[in-house]
């Protein structure tokens, strides 16, 4: 009897040593153990095409131009370089390694200099070219840039870096709410996402998802898949923000649907009219995991919410004397 009960209990202890050994589930997920290498960059800058006033080097060079480590070294603050860091250490789990190559803010202004579009532009590919065994890119733009001689300048830099680094390689951008989104940008880019907010206050957050998407991406997670729309709609004027209406409940839709696990991403573009693109107006952009079918349908029911409420009145504003007064 007493040999029968230490075997028993002898079968209970294997049996819970090799339950313990098995079931981890408040384990810290790790990584996969192969090191994927992802490029950063930012160029940012909003146009009035219609300003005299050029934007040029020093324009850049004030608002602090780095290339390289400096600029994992500089504070990056609430900007989406921020937000993708975070989101690499959030995803990372000590596989991602960031090479950075370049950050050129300026503050908005009439076109940039060719020249000085051409640098950068330049500087940005031989930079990607020196990484080795490069993964993914993630370039934080602002959607709305002007260049002299130059219609469309994103789609421009983003076929400059596919004629260089082919078409596999996947390439995410941000862009700000105000960005005009053409049939070439969505044809280049893997991935296209934007602030959720006007007046802006989430670019960090949007640094983060696309961090996100983009370390899931090439760890073959997910399958970043894009439809947009394109509407003939200019509309401004402080009818566009996000907390008031009409738009305040178009942006509520929008967080609900983002809750749907293959929904990666939905953006609603409603475009800085100071530009002189034949692609300008308003845009839907809808990001899914693999399922192309489901971006083409929220990415049309975004853009008629968006088409049902272009009759709404513009706020009044004041003359130049009473914004004066007031002031």
């Amino acid at each position: 009897m007493v040999k029968k009960l230490a075997l028993f209990m002898f079968i209970l202890m294997l049996a819970a040593l090799t339950l313990s050994g098995c079931a981890q589930p408040d384990d810290e997920p790790t990584g996969t153990g192969e090191t994927q290498v992802i490029a950063i960059a930012q160029l940012k800058q909003e146009t009035n095409v219609f300003s005299p006033v050029k934007t040029t080097l020093e324009d850049f060079e004030v608002r602090g131009l780095l290339y390289g480590d400096e600029i994992l070294e500089s504070e990056l603050g609430g900007d989406e370089l921020g937000g993708f860091m975070a989101a690499v250490d959030e995803f990372g789990f000590g596989d991602i390694e960031v090479v950075p190559v370049i950050r050129a803010i300026s503050m908005s202004g009439g076109n940039i200099e060719t020249e000085v579009y051409e640098r950068f532009k330049r500087e940005l590919i031989d930079g990607l070219l020196e990484a080795e065994h490069l993964d993914g890119i993630y370039i934080s733009l602002h959607g709305s840039m002007g260049v002299d001689g130059i219609i469309d300048p994103e789609s421009d830099l983003l076929q400059g870096i596919r004629d260089e680094l082919g078409y596999v390689i996947p390439i995410g951008i941000s862009y700000d709410l105000h960005a005009n989104v053409t049939e070439d940008n969505v044809r280049l880019a893997t991935f296209i996402i934007g602030y959720q907010t006007n007046p802006h206050r989430d670019q960090f957050e949007t640094g983060f998802t696309s961090g996100e998407i983009m370390i899931k991406t090439v760890r073959g997670e997910i399958e970043p898949t894009m439809a947009y729309r394109k509407m003939r709609l200019l509309k401004g004027g402080g009818m566009n923000l996000d907390f008031l209406p009409p738009m305040n409940k178009i942006f509520k839709w929008m967080k609900q649907v983002q809750e749907r696990p293959e929904v990666l991403s939905v953006s609603n573009y409603m475009v800085h009219i100071w530009l002189d693109e034949p692609e300008l107006g308003w845009s839907t952009v809808v990001v899914t995991d693999g399922n192309l079918e489901l971006a083409n349908e929220l990415a049309e029911e975004l853009a008629e919410k968006n088409w049902a409420v272009r009759d709404y009145a513009h706020p009044e504003g004041y003359t130049p004397s009473e914004a004066i007064e007031l002031a």
